[in-house]
């Protein structure tokens, strides 16, 4: 009879017969087969396949088989004579499967184990979320959002804001070469003369009344530089001119004498 499940698991036994404590509580691993009311447990793959004796033949008739707590993904399997096994599967998913064909197998009448064989136990899937309706899921949506926003405001208005001062302003900065806005080559070019106008202007007005007096001055000294060489020039005529008369005089007298 081909076994309804069969696989590797590990297996450590917790009570005896009877429901008395085994002292020698360890995991072990073993190759194991279920058929109808047997769960046999054999040393490795190897001895199932060239059909040795099983370690151990476990009668699961009217047994209580539930998922245990403390370990993962392993089961507690309670028999009708007070024994107490653990079995540990590889994943959660052979865990339910072992669990399911176990209480299936068990809750058959000895008389149709083997005859009702066919019959398929239920696959038990893990249990699934409970659904949310759609306006409850959007309600608890926004609310998320709303406390993620208000804590992210908390935040913000807890940070100090520094304050900027006068001193902190940064002026803008003005390139030499910067064109005026809205201004052509024409205008740009007659501003430039008038700024050099305004430059003459202001060097002019920076010489002040000193820079005129020393100009007027030096007009004035040339002017009387001028005046003096003619007034000596009009002296040394009169002169010449007193003398020639003086001589013309004293040959006249002379020829008057003789």
């Amino acid at each position: 009879m081909p076994p309804s499940i069969e696989g590797e698991l590990e297996a450590r036994q917790e009570l005896q017969s009877g429901g008395v404590k085994n002292p020698a509580r360890k995991w072990k691993k073993r190759y194991a087969a279920l058929c109808g009311h047997l769960l046999a447990l054999f040393k490795d793959k190897t001895a199932y396949n060239t059909g040795d004796r099983a370690l151990h033949s476990l009668v699961i008739y009217a047994a209580q088989c539930e998922t245990d707590s403390e370990h993962r993904n392993s089961l507690r399997l309670q028999l009708k004579d007070g024994s107490l096994y653990l079995l540990m599967l590889p994943s959660n998913q052979d865990c339910l499967a072992w669990r399911g064909q176990i209480k299936f197998r068990a809750g058959l009448d000895p008389s149709r184990q083997l005859v009702e064989e066919e019959l398929q136990a239920p696959v038990e899937e893990p249990a699934a979320a409970p659904a949310v309706p759609a306006a409850m899921a959007t309600e608890e949506a926004e609310n998320d959002e709303t406390e993620v926003t208000e804590s992210l405001s908390s935040e913000i208005d807890s940070q100090p804001v520094a304050k900027l001062t006068e001193d902190d302003a940064v002026p803008p900065l003005k390139s030499q070469n910067a064109v005026p806005t809205g201004g052509t080559a024409a205008t740009v070019g007659k501003k430039i003369e008038e700024k050099k106008s305004s430059g003459k202007a202001e060097a002019a007005a920076t010489r002040g009344p000193s820079s005129s007096a020393t100009l007027s001055a030096a007009a004035m000294s040339s002017a009387a530089g001028k005046d003096k060489k003619k007034s000596s020039t009009s002296s040394g005529s009169s002169l010449f001119r007193m003398f020639s008369s003086g001589r013309s005089k004293k040959k006249e007298k002379e020829k008057e004498k003789n």
